[in-house]
């Protein structure tokens, strides 16, 4: 994997984060679930976890009892992993990963782990983020909430927009729905074929079927 494309992904990742957490900063019932609290911490101690290891530290990890100290620990996360990864090249990520906790992880197989390269654990980062952030939003669900649609297919055809870090109530469907369909409109001019039926409930999640015809 190259480092751009790595890149990409903290970037989606750091976007994706910010619009869960800011959607449950929205509900009061949110912020005081204890499982939403654990989940959030798992999710920001393991990539904090991983940055030190990239540096070659170890630390212990703050715990925190309220959630707004929790996000901003995870939000100070994403300059210290950006400027990590501004310093690195792509032959230097494609080095053998010394994993500090690798006893752990033989213990966990029952046999000795393979080598990674760097670029891997990287990745691992990115795709355990995602694993959990579906978790909290089938949570914020159940608790009557509506999750965001933060999907890497919906922050591609919004633009790749930076995080939006304001801890303010957002309306996520009408925001979603118009910026999306802001972008497929500007897809629309490039469709060759006839008809273009893009189903969005498989790509993004979404409960709408969009279709249309190219210009003739």
């Amino acid at each position: 994997m190259k480092l751009s494309e790595l890149k990409d992904l903290y970037r989606h990742m750091e976007w994706a984060d910010a619009a869960v957490w800011r959607a449950v900063i929205a509900s009061e019932v949110s912020q005081a679930d204890e499982k939403l609290r654990k989940l959030f911490y798992h999710s920001h101690l393991v990539q904090r976890a991983w940055l030190r290891a990239w540096h070659g530290e170890q630390r212990e990890y703050p715990t925190f009892d309220d959630v707004k100290s929790l996000l901003k620990w995870g939000r100070n996360y994403y300059p210290a992993v950006s400027s990590h990864l501004e310093r690195l090249t792509d032959e230097q990520i494609a080095g053998i990963m010394q994993v500090p906790w690798a006893e752990i992880v033989e213990r966990e197989l029952g046999r000795q782990p393979e080598k990674i390269i760097i670029a891997e654990s990287m990745l691992q980062v990115a795709l355990h983020s995602q694993y959990h952030r579906g978790q909290i939003n089938a949570r914020l669900r159940a608790l009557g909430g509506e999750p965001p649609r933060v999907d890497y297919i919906i922050w591609l055809w919004l633009g790749r927009p930076p995080a939006d870090l304001r801890l303010r109530p957002i309306r996520v469907l009408e925001t979603d729905a118009r910026r999306t369909s802001n972008s497929l409109t500007k897809l629309r001019a490039k469709v060759s074929s006839d008809p273009l039926k893009i189903s969005l409930q498989s790509l993004g999640d979404f409960s709408t079927v969009i279709k249309w015809k190219r210009h003739r």
